[in-house]
């Protein structure tokens, strides 16, 4: 079982250190130079986690990023190398109970709250997964997938005042995600 503690880890026997990097890809007119920084980092990298699109509240730019930012990795084709985290929900106080950014109540300052329409609250993830069928068809099962999404729905405690979409940290909060990802590639 992983342990979330900190700061110190336990490493599997053959490793000598653990590094975490944040690749924040750039946005780019040129294809090539998105190919050649996602060889790159796949290259010089034993995992790549990837996840995009929290921000984005359209359903055509999600889609434009995933082409620009996720498709190069993809095509890389080293799905031994790489996993997609979905998309972390949002807890806006809203008309409809979605807790999406867009179905906020406007009148006042944000506020976060309970998730009451899972199913409008996860689109980001459900549009990735249509996205990715079409792109990869019958090999999209090779893409790891660690889907988190349902440890953080309950927990619009977990935000700061104002900001629904982004999470304090806690290694405690996070050890799910930390779990899945062991789980996933069995280390």
């Amino acid at each position: 079982m992983f342990k979330a503690s900190h700061p110190e880890v336990r490493l599997h026997r053959q490793c000598r250190r653990l590094m975490l990097r944040l690749y924040l890809p750039e946005k780019t007119a040129d294809d090539s130079v998105q190919q050649k920084n996602a060889e790159y980092v796949v290259s010089r990298s034993s995992y790549v986690c990837l996840n995009w699109g929290v921000r984005r509240n359209d359903r055509q730019g999600l889609i434009n990023h995933f082409e620009e930012l996720i498709k190069p990795f993809l095509d890389t084709q080293q799905f031994d190398k790489l996993i997609w985290r979905t998309s972390l929900p949002q807890h806006f106080k809203g008309k409809d109970g979605s807790g999406l950014f867009e179905s906020r109540h406007r009148d006042s300052a944000p506020s976060c709250g309970p998730v009451t329409d899972r199913v409008a609250n996860n689109w980001r993830n459900t549009l990735f997964t249509k996205w990715l069928r079409s792109h990869l068809g019958s090999t999209a099962h090779k893409l790891y997938q660690i889907d988190v999404n349902d440890y953080f729905l309950e927990r619009h405690d977990l935000h700061s005042t104002g900001d629904c979409t982004h999470y304090l940290y806690s290694p405690f909060a996070y050890f799910h995600l930390w779990e899945a990802i062991v789980q996933i590639l069995k280390i």
